[in-house]
């Protein structure tokens, strides 16, 4: 087995390039696939907010292309959504949206329009009619998957922001 990354046309099962590992409070979790079941047949976006390398905020976003296969994040939308993870003093610490009708692997278009650099990707999938999510590092025309855990919010001071987006 090789420690290449994988090129978006290898239909192989991703490999690890590192082991890194994306946590995401139960809470959050759930609000990321209701958003993606509420958009759907739609793409859904948004932010994931970390403070410290911890995930604590989601920030919906609205998808101004309307699309079943591509989204561009609302511009309104997503500058609020950076200026208030700047004010909790954090940073953007992943990003997500939906397949509404294919696997949740990043696609050619998702590699190509990544303007976030390696800043963790999550896929929500609803092809199958439940939820599939996983999380990706995106390179050049490679990906590599990531690691991803939902854990329990016990205490945590998680928030759901709620955006303009047709919620």
């Amino acid at each position: 087995m090789s420690d290449e990354p994988n090129s978006a046309g290898d239909a192989d099962e991703p490999r690890f390039r590192d082991r890194l590992r994306l946590e995401i409070p139960r809470a959050i979790f759930d609000a990321m696939i209701a958003h993606a079941e509420r958009e759907s047949p739609l793409e859904c976006c948004g932010l994931l907010g970390a403070v410290r390398g911890a995930i604590d905020s989601i920030y919906p976003l609205r998808n101004e292309d309307q699309s079943r296969v591509r989204y561009t994040a609302d511009r309104r939308d997503l500058i609020s959504a950076v200026r208030a993870i700047r004010e909790s003093r954090g940073d953007i610490g992943a990003i997500y949206h939906s397949h509404p009708s294919t696997a949740p692997i990043p696609s050619r278009v998702d590699l190509a329009e990544n303007y976030y650099g390696d800043t963790p990707r999550i896929i929500v999938s609803l092809a199958s009619g439940k939820a599939e999510v996983r999380a990706w590092r995106l390179g050049e025309g490679c990906f590599d998957e990531i690691a991803l855990s939902v854990g329990e919010d016990g205490g945590s001071s998680s928030a759901v922001v709620e955006s303009s987006s047709s919620m």
